[in-house]
């Protein structure tokens, strides 16, 4: 049986982990842990799906530009340069409404 101390003290545990708050969650992206080191979740499936580390000049994209979507057939490799060069494209045709 959990006391009443204990049920506020999980409440206010829950309610801080909301959002930004949550521990989990950095920019939107989730965050787990391997081996007490937390890291990206979509790069870690991405390395295992791979069978290496990703290189510094890779990033990962998400296609559908939801950052907790980390489905592999949602998940794309890109280097640094052309992952940027692709969200510019992406900014323009929102600010034009296309």
């Amino acid at each position: 049986m959990v006391s009443i101390k204990q049920q506020k003290h999980l409440k206010k545990l829950n309610a801080n982990q909301k959002g930004k708050n949550n521990r989990n969650y950095k920019g939107g992206y989730k965050l787990i842990c391997i081996d007490g080191k937390y890291i990206f979740e979509h790069r870690y499936i991405m390395e295992k799906l791979m069978g290496r580390s990703l290189n510094k000049n890779e990033d990962i994209h998400h296609l559908n530009l939801n950052p907790t979507d980390n489905r592999i057939e949602n998940l794309v490799v890109l280097t640094k340069s052309d992952h940027a060069k692709l969200h510019a494209i992406l900014r323009r045709c929102k600010n034009r409404n296309v």
